[in-house]
Order: structure tokens, then C-alpha cells, then sequence
């Protein structure tokens, strides 16, 4: 995934990594993983967050895939914080994972 993720970077690419690495289980945020602060650091790439609202827990764990949404589906996409490019994989994870539930507590 890293290679992949660098190999697009290198192209001007932008890729797009949810930080739980998972559809949500614990909505509306699961616990982060270290993939998207890893790749960052590996490919020397800020993050840039985006906060997705839905009016429902659509597609999230306990969501089937193939069930279709209730309408009308209500998405918001909001630009959040961007992330410098981290030295520390893990402290950089435990600050997005604060920032996104800090985020997320001020919908609610």
C-alpha cells in the first residue's frame, strides 16, 4: 500500500485513506491506524483531513454494503486541517485521531 500510495504521489495524484482503516465500527469514529501518517512520512506528503458528514451512519460497519441508503441521503464534505509531513509516525496518528473526534464532538 505505502509503494502504491508513493508511486501515485510521485504522479501529482492525490489518494484518498480513511485513518481508521476500516469502515466505521464505532461510529462516528472508530480508533486510527498509522497507515496515513506512515505513508505521509514515507512519501514526504502533508495530509490534508476532510471531514464526510452523512445524515446517518450510512456504509459504515454495520451498514451492508449492498443495502441502498435511505433518502434523501444527506452527504456534507468539509476541508479540515492539513498536517505537516511527521517525524513521529505514532504521536502524528494520536493528534489526527484527536483532532477528527474533536471535530466530529462539535456536530453533535
Amino acid at each position: 500500500m505505502v509503494l502504491s500510495a508513493r508511486n501515485e504521489l510521485s504522479e501529482n495524484s492525490s489518494i484518498v485513506l480513511f485513518p481508521e482503516g476500516t469502515r466505521t465500527s464505532d461510529f462516528p469514529l472508530g480508533p486510527c491506524t498509522n497507515s496515513a501518517t506512515l505513508i505521509s512520512r514515507r512519501t514526504g506528503t502533508p495530509m490534508q483531513a476532510l471531514l464526510i458528514e452523512f445524515n446517518y451512519p450510512y456504509l459504515g460497519k454495520h451498514w451492508p454494503l449492498y443495502r441502498r441508503p435511505m433518502l434523501p441521503l444527506q452527504v456534507k464534505v468539509r476541508l479540515g486541517k492539513r498536517f505537516a509531513v511527521p517525524n513521529d509516525v505514532r504521536a502524528a496518528t494520536r493528534e489526527m485521531e484527536t483532532y477528527f473526534r474533536e471535530e466530529l464532538a462539535k456536530l453533535s
